[in-house]
């Protein structure tokens, strides 16, 4: 198996002759992994560093310029939708609404050396769509149970709420790993 999913334990494993490293948040990594697309054990890994997770940083384009946003966030089961949620009146919904390509990143850094080698960092690309009806419902359920302290934000009617409609994540461990994950319904799109 070249991908692990471990909520326990800091040493290097081995498994089906593979070794493997075990990150400080618990996620472990094949050393010689290459780039591959939807693999179950991929998208477990994913699943679970994004459940570790309690922010993300959003990065958005304005007149040819970055911005990057701090964020909580959600996301659903099948990894194709992450939810953010902002007031209307903000830099980063007036950069969704005017360039809707972003990316959403993540990290574990512990601030030590090992990060070098044991660092995981998770891109999200994909497209902000502002959500509405039904699904403006659906993002602001999901973002309310991954974030009971955002009910306030939720609640104010000046809140916006959108769906990153992700087209790839790219998860590195290190230097030296990487690999890339399309949502199932996303595939067509590459």
């Amino acid at each position: 198996m070249a991908l692990l999913v471990e909520l326990a334990g800091a040493a290097d494993l081995r498994r089906d002759g593979l070794l493997t490293t075990t990150t400080a948040k618990g996620v472990a990594m094949d050393e010689k992994s290459q780039t591959r697309k939807g693999t179950p054990e991929l998208r477990a890994t994913i699943h679970l560093f994004l459940e570790t997770q309690v922010q993300g940083v959003l990065a958005t384009m304005c007149d040819g310029r970055p911005y990057q946003h701090l964020m909580a966030y959600a996301f659903d089961a099948s990894l194709q939708s992450i939810y953010v949620a902002s007031l209307r009146d903000t830099e980063k919904v007036k950069n969704m609404l005017g360039t809707p390509s972003v990316s959403l990143f993540w990290d574990n850094r512990t601030g030590s050396i090992q990060d070098h080698k044991e660092g995981l960092a998770l891109t999200a690309t994909g497209q902000a769509e502002l959500l509405d009806n039904e699904e403006r419902d659906t993002g602001r359920h999901a973002l309310l149970l991954r974030n009971a302290t955002l009910a306030d934000l939720l609640s104010n009617v000046e809140v916006a709420i959108f769906a990153i409609r992700v087209s790839r994540y790219s998860l590195a461990l290190g230097y030296m790993s990487k690999q890339q994950y399309v949502p199932a319904d996303r595939s067509s799109d590459q």
